[in-house]
């Protein structure tokens, strides 16, 4: 009977193919793409095979040998890059397969790594190259990947059953908001640089401004002023793209399909990425995979060499255009939500209070109960013991400005260097942190409330793309979770940054190794997620200003019965559905009442508060 090590062995082998070496036992004329749903299904028809190959073994262990005889004997046959897809599904979703280990893409795949620039070269960039070291963070990148793994569009085989398929709860919803957050997050990062929001790509008859030079082996240029061009071997013209743009927005500021369905979130993000979930007017069509394909041919739309880094879900988030598109994807989804209702957030909200001051002179964004503190100012003391010790008790009424020991108002960031094989790595990191929430339960009896806490840059007054229109989706998730509180009880709720709902776990730094070979079947699953290196923004030298958000939700609405893993808020719970009852995003999902911003509901609300704070890159 093989061992998990020598099983382990193999996997690694096979996952490790890279375009050199694909190239060199001759690739077919076309690689595989995620973006393709029909690439997509002959991956999932493999991943069937290989879930019946392991159900069939008299052994768990055999089950997994016969698995990579089957991948070993077909990459000889077929496209290393399906083969390794296929296989990357089965160790995903299956609980025998999530035995092995998904070795992080930078293992996987050194090819992809492009060297740092020196650091004088560094302080000559401008525009969007300043953002070099983001998009081409290899973990980033292996976020993008993988979530695409963990939500395929073709569905997922029922281990068991493989030849049925279910798709993953609320998937189109999903693939909205973890790509708009996505788009949050690099527009914080462009404030940082003072590049301004990324513009949607939404007309494709516009040469696309900035190219990119991925300097990776197995992946072509796109030079300045590129325009889209039809693609004759994917029989696909720009015209028809344009055509299927206009569909989709009709449907997305009618919230109603042409066959008189009604279109919600999750229908319109299954029908504008294609998944088995697709509209049925919308069958057979792929509006935001052919983007992607469109563009990574851009360059040569006969097909004839390389891809640009848009063509795969392990390199597309290197390209500026990638943000581009998906504001335009992201442009449906926040069309279709200016639609809805405003919220009426008095109706469901607890009865618990986070204070926005202890004095009326006090500011308005300096709540005195959101309290930051750097974990090496613990002491090694317990987070919740420390938080009811310093600003618990006869410490309730007391305000807690920056001070050693204590809290602070400045978060910390480097940015750092690492080595692998013999590449220079340039890396997000930052000093780590403990959020303290002071919340009053004003109820006799014990309550259990949502803490839901997001951030976004301040942005100067007179900005335009600090209106209400634009301000909801500049906002941060930064982390969810459940408290409990006692009856009458005024708490000191403690939660570290490294337990947040966006990141992958366990929250590991560059360049920890995820695990070993084992008998989590969850594991796989649970990588999915944010790298927790990159939880922060990088903020500025001097200090970039930040406002923190927190809101309290009734658990008890919110709350979905679910067993949940890794990044609830990013990836969803394995086989259950989505650990939360709420609109993802909520409560910036929909439109603020009268032209209103979140900050000013937040005054009138005793369950919101906000706080000022700064991210300084030091």
């Amino acid at each position: 009977m093989p061992t998990m090590q020598e099983l382990q062995a193999r996997v690694n082998d096979l996952l490790t193919a890279t375009p050199s070496a694909i190239a060199a036992v001759g690739a077919p004329a076309r690689r595989f793409s995620a973006f393709l749903p029909g690439d997509v299904e002959a991956a999932l028809s493999l991943t069937e095979q290989f879930m019946r190959r392991a159900e069939e073994a008299p052994t768990p262990e055999d089950g997994l040998a016969n698995v990579l005889q089957l991948a070993e004997r077909q990459r000889t046959e077929a496209d290393p890059a399906l083969i390794q897809h296929a296989l990357m599904m089965f160790i995903v979703h299956h609980p025998e397969g999530s035995r092995l280990e998904i070795l992080p893409l930078e293992q996987r795949n050194p090819e992809l790594l492009a060297a740092a620039a020196s650091q004088s070269a560094i302080l000559a960039l401008t525009g969007e190259s300043q953002l070099d070291w983001y998009r081409e963070d290899s973990l980033a990148n292996q976020h993008h990947e993988h979530w695409h793994v963990v939500y395929p569009t073709g569905g997922i085989p029922v281990p068991g059953n493989p030849s049925q398929r279910r798709v993953q709860d609320r998937q189109g919803e999903l693939f909205f908001y973890m790509h708009q957050q996505m788009l949050a997050r690099y527009d914080a990062e462009r404030r940082g640089v003072g590049l301004a929001a990324v513009v949607p790509y939404d007309d494709y008859r516009m040469p696309i401004p900035d190219g990119y030079d991925p300097r990776m082996a197995g992946y072509s240029a796109r030079a300045d002023n590129t325009s889209l061009s039809d693609i004759p071997a994917f029989s696909y013209t720009v015209a028809g793209h344009e055509q299927l743009r206009n569909r989709v927005r009709t449907a997305s500021t009618s919230a109603t399909f042409t066959d008189g369905t009604s279109v919600n979130s999750s229908s319109l993000g299954a029908t504008a990425e294609s998944t088995v979930g697709v509209a049925a007017p919308f069958r057979g069509t792929n509006h935001h995979g052919m983007g992607h394909m469109l563009i990574a041919y851009s360059h040569d739309p006969s097909t004839a060499s390389d891809p640009g880094v848009m063509a795969d879900t392990a390199t597309a988030i290197r390209d500026p255009v990638f943000y581009r598109w998906h504001r335009h994807v992201d442009d449906f989804s926040f069309q279709l939500q200016e639609e809805a209702a405003s919220y009426n957030f008095a109706a469901d909200a607890p009865k618990a209070l986070i204070r926005k001051r202890l004095a009326a002179t006090d500011p308005a964004h300096a709540s005195p109960d959101i309290i930051l503190a750097f974990v090496s100012d613990l002491q090694g003391a317990d987070p919740a013991a420390f938080g009811e010790s310093k600003f618990g008790g006869a410490n309730w009424n007391k305000a807690f400005p920056s001070a050693a020991g204590l809290s602070t108002g400045t978060l910390r960031t480097h940015m750092l260097q690492r080595q692998r094989d013999g590449v220079t790595l340039d890396y997000l990191d930052h000093d780590e942190f403990v959020w303290f929430f002071r919340i009053e339960n004003q109820l006799s009896t014990a309550a259990d409330v949502t803490v839901r806490v997001f951030m976004a840059p301040i942005l100067p007054d007179g900005d335009p793309e600090a209106s209400p229109q634009h301000d909801r989706r500049r906002w941060i998730e930064m982390d969810k979770f459940q408290a409990h509180l006692k009856a009458n009880q005024k708490a000191v709720v403690a939660r570290r940054g490294a337990d947040s709902s966006i990141i992958q776990k366990p929250a590991l730094r560059p360049p920890g190794q995820r695990r070993q070979p084992g008998t989590n079947a969850a594991t796989n699953y649970c990588t999915c997620g944010w790298p927790y290196n990159l939880l922060l923004p990088r903020g500025t030298a001097d200090g970039m200003p930040f406002r923190l958000f927190v809101m309290l939700t009734d658990w008890q609405i919110d709350q979905v019965k679910s067993t949940s893993c890794g990044s609830t808020s990013y990836c969803g719970a394995r086989n259950a559905k989505y650990p939360d009852s709420r609109a993802m995003g909520y409560p910036f999902d929909r439109k603020f009442a009268a032209g209103s911003t979140i900050l000013d509901v937040a005054a009138h609300q005793d369950n919101m508060a906000t706080r000022d704070i700064v991210i300084q890159l030091v």
